[in-house]
């Protein structure tokens, strides 16, 4: 069950009011009423856009074996309600296929159950995606990111929530400075409800009528299309050359790029690649 006409903050709200009404007896169980799980998407849901794909394959594998369960989805009570905060592809597999067969409905499923506050769910969400087989667009994971600072939590740490959404420390105190000057003159939930690159244009005075969200994207796109018709692969092949030339055309264009969130994306993953190569332990690899 879900509310789909709630915004973000709509929905933030109304969990915070339900958090510690009247928690269950059982509150670690190893499966539930799949009626009984509830679905708050705008909030545990870090891809904007849900996988069909995903959840037919899904259910092809619950075909394949004969109805049985996949793996435990995670939980969450409000005090109120279970909500999925991972899983929702499985969950929706399982009610596709009680649509399907029902005369072989499956009433009850596996789950883990998560124990902690509304802002540790979350995270606990976002890290679980950041980790799954379907590939996050760094943008996702940067409005999660925006979303767990402006919960203004001060028990969600720089790294914590760099390692929840999969940015850097440096990317989360950026987006922190850019709530405290913004929540000066608006409300915290309103700044909620703004994906990352709306904040950070406000925050640099321009106004959301005076930039499409796709407008850098796509010109990019039609300018990569020129280049490679110009140079074929030689660009992309000779990325020494490639980094002169973009010098020579302007000298300070490399430094701007640098500033820039897609080089700034790769500058981070190609850091934390060499970490992990190194042998550094997850949970101690700086973001």
């Amino acid at each position: 069950m879900q509310t789909t006409d709630e915004t973000r903050s709509e929905a933030i709200q109304r969990l915070q009011q339900e958090w510690g009404l009247k928690f269950p007896e059982d509150c670690t169980p190893v499966s539930l009423p799949l009626r009984d799980i509830h679905i708050a998407s705008v909030v545990f849901q870090p891809r904007e856009l849900f996988s069909d794909r995903h959840v037919k394959s899904l259910l092809a594998a619950i075909r394949s074996q004969g109805g049985k369960p996949l793996d435990p989805i995670t939980v969450w009570h409000s005090g109120k309600h279970w909500y999925v905060i991972d899983g929702h592809h499985r969950l929706e597999a399982y009610r596709q296929f009680n649509t399907e067969y029902p005369k072989r409905k499956l009433n009850r499923i596996p789950v883990k159950a998560f124990r902690g506050s509304l802002a540790e769910a979350i995270c606990v969400s976002a890290k679980a995606n950041s980790k799954d087989k379907l590939p996050m667009r760094q943008e996702d994971k940067s409005n999660i990111a925006w979303r767990l600072v402006c919960l203004d939590d001060p028990s969600l740490t720089a790294n914590g929530i760099g390692r929840a959404a999969g940015v850097s420390r440096r990317t989360v105190q950026t987006m922190r400075k850019t709530f405290k000057s913004l929540n000066e003159n608006r409300h915290k939930d309103e700044l909620l409800n703004l994906t990352w690159a709306a904040a950070s244009r406000i925050s640099s005075g321009e106004t959301l009528g005076e930039w499409d969200e796709d407008a850098a994207e796509k010109q990019g796109a039609a300018w990569a299309e020129r280049l490679g018709k110009q140079f074929g692969k030689a660009f992309a092949a000779s990325p020494r050359a490639a980094a002169f030339a973009l010098r020579y055309y302007s000298p300070d264009l490399p430094q701007r790029l640098i500033e820039t969130e897609v080089f700034q994306e790769a500058i981070e993953d190609h850091f934390i690649a060499r970490q992990r190569e190194a042998g550094v332990p997850e949970e101690e690899i700086f973001y």
